[in-house]
């Protein structure tokens, strides 16, 4: 076993909001236990939310930090994906942590 050579078991890294858990090493997302299948830009997005719970990202900072790409006031990519991933995340739960904030974007916190 691990211990017994002295090495200390590897610490999982988690993102966690109130019920919602990201695991950093496994990309693998539960919201109350239970898994949920995101694709790997709508992981980026949880990503970059959770780790900054209760901070408001603009749709350009979003496609910036998520796409790589500089702001295109056009697209609704952005969009697209925070309704995708508000459906996987906060459909069937009471408790909804993915919130829009008017002319400034999204964060994701528990309220």
């Amino acid at each position: 076993s691990l211990a017994k050579r002295g090495l200390s078991p590897v610490q999982s890294r988690q993102l966690q909001v109130a019920d919602l858990l990201l695991d950093l090493d496994t990309m693998r997302v539960q919201r109350a236990g239970r898994d949920l299948l995101l694709t790997a830009k709508e992981l980026a997005i949880l990503e970059l939310l959770m780790a900054n719970s209760g901070k408001v990202y603009s749709r350009e900072r979003i496609l910036s930090n998520v796409w790589g790409l500089n702001e295109d006031p056009l697209t609704n990519i952005v969009d697209v994906y925070m309704a995708r991933l508000r459906k996987k995340v906060d459909e069937h739960h009471p408790q909804k942590l993915l919130h829009t904030r008017r002319g400034l974007g999204y964060c994701l916190q528990a309220e």
